[in-house]
């Protein structure tokens, strides 16, 4: 039936989590981690930004984006 409450939880988009701007990333691994020591670890890892945390946290899938 449509309109009705789904009380499963929805899976949050993980490359939506880790749309997280360099500079308001908070840091999840030590320099030099490996991209699977942090997904390991459940963080994102982007280092296409070389002066940027590499593995950080992600974004929880409520907060709002500026």
């Amino acid at each position: 039936m449509t309109g009705e409450y789904d009380p499963s939880p929805k899976t949050p988009s993980p490359e939506r989590q880790c749309t997280v701007e360099p500079v308001v990333r908070v840091n999840c691994g030590r320099a030099g981690i490996s991209p699977t020591e942090c997904f390991n670890k459940g963080c994102c890892y982007n280092n296409m930004n070389p002066d940027a945390i590499w593995c950080f946290y992600a974004r929880p899938d409520d907060e709002c984006l500026l």
